[in-house]
């Protein structure tokens, strides 16, 4: 056991016991369970091409919430159909934007006028 004091603070003599050594251990096996659960990149593509454009809209508007289908599979009936009005209100919104987007781009072109 090592006793030092702290030469510019306060006098009260810091302790430290280096029989007791952090390997991080604790640090590693947390980050590894982090880095398995986490879905790489790649995964996350994949499974975004597979969906249909409601699911992405649905799953965009899940994270938009900072929640999960299992957070809703959770919730009590109330909780839950406020949700997913919520989610379809979303959904929508997303459709009436894209649809003028759309309009424009498949409009037939005129003609310049040349005068």
């Amino acid at each position: 056991m090592t006793i030092s004091a702290i030469k510019s603070g306060p006098t009260t003599p810091v302790v430290s016991d280096s029989s007791k050594k952090n390997n991080g251990s604790g640090f590693q096996s947390a980050l590894a369970a982090a880095q398995s659960s986490a879905p790489s990149p790649a995964d996350e593509a994949a499974a975004s091409a597979k969906m249909t454009p409601a699911q992405r809209l649905r799953a965009d508007s899940l994270t938009k919430l900072s929640i999960k289908e299992s957070d809703l599979d959770a919730m009590s009936p109330d909780q839950r159909k406020v949700m997913e009005d919520k989610i379809a209100e979303m959904i929508a919104d997303a459709q009436a934007k894209s649809v003028p987007l759309m309009t424009k781009l498949s409009a037939p072109m005129s003609r310049p006028v040349i005068a």
